[in-house]
Formats: C-alpha cells, sequence, structure tokens
C-alpha cells in the first residue's frame, strides 16, 4: 500500500495524473482490507483520491501550496 501511495506521489509531482490516480486508487483498495477506515493513512489516501480525481477530471494543475513572498523572484526566471 505504501509503495503504490509514494509511487503516486511521484507521478503527481511529474503530472502524470492517470498513472497516479490508479496507483493512489491502488492504494486506497489495499489500506480498505488492510487498515480500519478511521485510520490515518486511509484518510491521506482517500482525499489523495479525490484530489487527484478533480486534477484529472478538470485537467488543470491544482496549486498545492501558494508560493512564498520569496519564490516570486525564483517564478519569474
Amino acid at each position: 500500500m505504501i509503495a503504490h501511495y509514494n509511487a503516486a506521489v511521484e507521478l503527481e509531482f511529474m503530472s502524470r495524473w492517470l498513472e497516479a490516480l490508479t496507483d493512489y486508487e491502488k492504494a486506497g483498495q489495499i489500506a480498505q482490507i488492510a487498515m480500519k477506515a478511521q485510520n490515518p493513512m486511509t484518510i491521506k489516501i482517500g482525499q489523495a483520491i479525490k484530489k487527484m480525481r478533480m486534477k484529472v477530471r478538470n485537467k488543470v494543475q491544482l496549486p498545492d501550496k501558494l508560493p512564498l513572498k520569496n519564490d516570486s523572484k525564483r517564478l519569474r526566471s
């Protein structure tokens, strides 16, 4: 489960959203079998699945974090 979750995080970072969604869903299926529904990791995976489905459906990059004031210089270069 953790391997699928970590792979999904990496794929998401590379904007390979459909592949990321597949791995998040695999992690979610395993988590439902192996852990209780209220386990923090199960909840985190569920949230990641929802976020990734939105990205795939809308075909947009959702900002995970707002840039800091000092980051604006790096964004322009």
